[in-house]
């Protein structure tokens, strides 16, 4: 492991009280440790019934594609055949059952072809990795999981297993996982209804791009020395930070902190340079540059691939993400603007609530296709609607509630949708017993016995190796403003905020790690 610490740094420490670089002793302490916290969540992911819910999403849309693609030839470009896609929406059959009849039963000739309409679309690949590697059934879903986790661990770990600090921050980001697992089943505490959750629920996949995203924010922080397998190994996390992005829009969030932070460290080493004799200042860009490089470029070439590999339709009326139809369900909490408008946490309310605007505006868009069946079916694929025309309405309906309630929609954002994040951050803190009843130990206490000892390694190397956390506590700040975006933009439920409880359960962990090191000066100075 000293050798694969060597390869990629220079293994030195920044000034600012970082501490010393790990022993090789102390680096394969970290590494078991990490494997120990990625048991510990496999485990608890279990327990709280992560593992067997397949959401509807996956039903309709993720496991029909990959099942045509892989068993049956279709092309990949994320569409599936009818006779694959249609049976899956009988939500009441076992979804294993289901699979193997789709797998073995070849669609007949002639086969209509079967559109994911108005959604992200990379959980298709998810469910094609998770096939390929583990055989068609829902438990794949789960095992992939940890695939791809445990290999974002290990590139942390490959970069930065020795640098004590770094290290800290992975055993508190793993402890942070562990405690949003009993967090996630809590999805239904508001008056959002969602189906039960499960770690590949795509509403919280941002959970497994977590640790990648403190990977390339801390990264060019921890060393300028740029050996072509450290650049190697940032690049592939950066590949998974974008898979889950390709898989979950709202991951973009993710993608602002480490652009953010990249902005910073270029600021920073700039700052540092000053008029000392160095390497050229455009190099210095470079080197501190490196993560955001990455991402970026990666942005550009995963549109590229879409572009090249989605199907036509998916360009002409099939749509894209629903943003604007997410943002007006968020203004259920205004209770002026969800009475005046009728707009809930549902899509056929909002879907009213479009027409309805459509209606009275004597909008030409307005057309008889305009049905709740026409609309709903185009996402099960019974009928065909075209959703960028939609989505550029529920623009139109969503600034012209801005331009008409301003003083409404001014409450809504800075009140409103703020209370109703601290609402349910306490009531996942202290969840209703009819929401733990099936499943004992559910809530969002990051304290708890076992999510604490999961973390205590990293308080130990904060705490015994003197490392300064001011920093980083600036930086979770943010990481915790910028994990609120979802929430206030769309809704602020469980699933919508879960980036947040890990980031609390972060700050947590860092703070307490802060207090032990802060005591131990004072007790032997």
């Amino acid at each position: 492991m000293e050798a694969v610490a060597g390869a990629v740094t220079d293994r030195r420490l920044p000034r600012g009280g970082a501490g010393r670089p790990l022993a090789a002793w102390q680096q394969g302490l970290v590494w078991l440790w990490a494997a120990v916290c990625v048991a510990a969540i496999y485990r608890e992911g279990q327990h709280a019934q992560l593992d067997r819910h397949v959401t509807n999403r996956l039903r309709f849309h993720a496991i029909p594609v990959a099942i045509s693609v892989l068993y049956h030839g279709a092309p990949h470009d994320y569409t599936a055949f009818e006779s694959v896609a249609f049976p899956f929406q009988d939500v009441t059959a076992d979804i294993d059952e289901r699979i193997a009849r789709a797998v073995k039963r070849p669609p007949p000739a002639g086969d209509p072809t079967y559109y994911w309409a108005a959604d992200d679309r990379g959980m298709g690949d998810y469910v094609i990795g998770a096939f390929a590697l583990f055989g068609p059934r829902a438990e794949s879903l789960y095992l992939f999981y940890f695939v791809v986790l445990g290999a974002s661990v290990m590139l942390f770990l490959a970069d930065l297993a020795w640098h004590p600090l770094a290290a800290a921050l992975l055993v508190f980001a793993l402890a942070a996982i562990y405690t949003c697992t009993r967090v996630i089943p809590l999805g239904n505490l508001t008056l959002a209804i969602f189906e039960p959750g499960s770690l590949y629920e795509p509403r919280v996949v941002e959970l497994l791009s977590y640790i990648a995203t403190l990977h390339l924010a801390l990264a060019p922080f921890v060393s300028d020395r740029w050996s072509p397998a450290r650049r190697a190994i940032v690049a592939g996390q950066a590949a998974v930070l974008l898979a889950c992005f390709h898989a979950r829009s709202t991951v973009a969030w993710e993608l602002v902190f480490v652009a953010a932070a990249g902005a910073a460290c270029v600021l920073w080493r700039g700052v540092r340079r000053g008029d000392q004799a160095g390497p050229p200042a455009g190099r210095v860009v470079l080197t501190a540059a490196w993560p955001l490089l990455c991402v970026v470029l990666g942005i550009g070439l995963l549109k590229a691939y879409q572009h090249v590999t989605y199907h036509p339709r998916y360009f002409q009326d099939m749509g894209a993400r629903t943003v604007w139809h997410n943002a007006l369900m968020g203004l259920w909490v205004n209770d002026h603007l969800a009475g005046k408008y009728q707009l809930r946490v549902n899509d056929r309310v909002v879907i009213a609530a479009v027409r309805n605007f459509l209606r009275e505006s004597h909008d030409p868009r307005l057309t008889p296709e305009w049905t709740d069946s026409a609309v709903l079916g185009a996402l099960g694929g019974h009928s065909t609607f075209n959703w960028f025309i939609y989505e550029k309405t529920a623009k139109d309906l969503y600034w012209h509630i801005w331009r008409g309630d301003t003083r409404d929609m001014l409450h809504c954002y800075l009140i409103d949708k703020p209370r109703e994040i601290v609402d349910v951050l306490v009531a996942a803190s202290s969840p209703d017993r009819r929401f733990t009843r099936a499943i004992p130990g559910l809530g969002f206490r990051p304290l708890a016995p076992a999510p604490l000892l999961l973390a205590l390694p990293g308080l130990l190397l904060v705490a015994a190796g003197n490392v300064g956390l001011t920093t980083v506590t600036v930086a979770t700040l943010f990481l915790f403003a910028c994990s609120l975006v979802p929430g206030v933009l769309f809704y602020p439920v469980v699933h919508t905020m879960i980036g947040s409880f890990a980031t609390i359960s972060l700050a947590v962990y860092a703070a307490l790690a802060q207090a032990a090191s802060i005591a131990i000066r004072w007790v032997w100075r």
